[in-house]
């Protein structure tokens, strides 16, 4: 009998509704759109979306609030994948991109967030703990909320762990994301900037931990140092997005700096980072040849409009051509 297929889950935080246009002309005075789209956003939203189109066995949970959060679960029904909802007290809310042909995103605007008070979070967390032994790797996706204790996500990643799931963290709220690394995450996915922050924080806390050149143009060495300073706080594994410049994979006693060898026409970036790890999710259990996946799929994701779509076969096109570089101890 063959193994079932993996199981993921993405943990959404913060959701929003996306709404995105697309300008055939300048952004001046009243213009009118040559396309819009209204569609479920927030980073576990478009992690599930890229992973189900590639093909994953992949559900989401997330809060919802208020009337928006009324829309927000009407617009994720039409994306296929199973959505486990926890309504919580604040609004969900929106953000608003405006793309101009030839130019990529313009300009992008997020309302604020709804408050998600402790009661709030802990309903998360229980909701969490009914089903994250149903996984193989669960995934926590978003920022902070107003209000929601520091240690949301520390919370769930421990939630998970106890219930035997693998763990990914992708957070951009620095204090969550540092005080989660205590939980010891199987993978943690930040972006350049958001690594450095946390390690500067770690630094005046007398972390032992030597600063390294973090501007365009940082040698691997280097990257790789920043990612060791966050496996030396917790992580088990570190997946460091470096945007045009690809990722680069860390753990231990291995390593990869992955990048595509060319990139489509952009038209929107916004989502990529999210398409990295919906790509994740989507290779196996192999983290090297997932990333290799995730990398393939932020990379086709530019040519797309829409912040949670890309196209399966380019995708597995764009995976066969990347330029793949073994670092510390990775065997060619």
């Amino acid at each position: 009998m063959a193994a079932a297929a993996p199981r993921s889950l993405a943990v959404s935080t913060n959701p929003a509704i996306d709404r995105v246009a697309r300008l055939g002309g300048p952004a001046a005075g009243v213009v009118k759109a040559a396309e819009f789209l209204e569609t479920p956003g927030g980073k576990g939203a478009h992690v599930a979306m890229v992973a189900w189109e590639l093909g994953a066995q992949v559900e989401l949970l997330t809060t919802a609030a208020g009337r928006s959060g009324d829309l927000f679960l009407a617009l994720l029904e039409g994306e296929g994948f199973p959505v486990h909802a926890v309504r919580v007290s604040g609004a969900t809310r929106g953000t608003y991109t405006v793309v101009v042909d030839g130019e990529a995103d313009v300009v992008e605007i997020h309302e604020p967030a709804g408050e998600l008070t402790v009661a709030d979070a802990d309903a998360l967390v229980a909701a969490l703990a009914a089903i994250a032994g149903d996984f193989d790797t669960v995934a926590i996706c978003g920022s902070l909320p107003p209000g929601a204790p520091t240690d949301l996500h520390a919370r769930l990643i421990s939630t998970a762990r106890a219930a035997g799931a693998r763990t990914i963290l992708d957070c951009s709220t620095v204090p969550a994301f540092e005080a989660a690394l205590a939980a010891e995450p199987d993978l943690v996915a930040p972006n350049l900037a958001e690594a450095s922050a946390l390690m500067g924080r770690k630094l005046k806390e007398g972390l032992s931990f030597r600063p390294v050149n973090t501007e365009p143009g940082a040698s691997d060495e280097e990257l790789y140092a920043l990612c060791d300073g966050l496996m030396a706080a917790g992580a088990v594994a570190v997946w460091l997005s470096l945007g045009a410049d690809g990722s680069l994979l860390a753990q231990s006693t291995a390593g990869f700096r992955m990048r595509a060898r060319s990139s489509p026409e952009v038209v929107n970036a916004v989502g990529c980072g999210d398409a990295l790890l919906g790509g994740l999710l989507a290779g196996g259990n192999d983290w090297a040849g997932a990333a290799a996946l995730g990398v393939a799929a932020a990379t086709d994701k530019l040519a797309h409009l829409h912040p949670g779509r890309v196209d399966p076969w380019r995708v597995r096109t764009i995976m066969g051509e990347l330029e793949i570089v073994p670092l510390r101890g990775a065997a060619a």
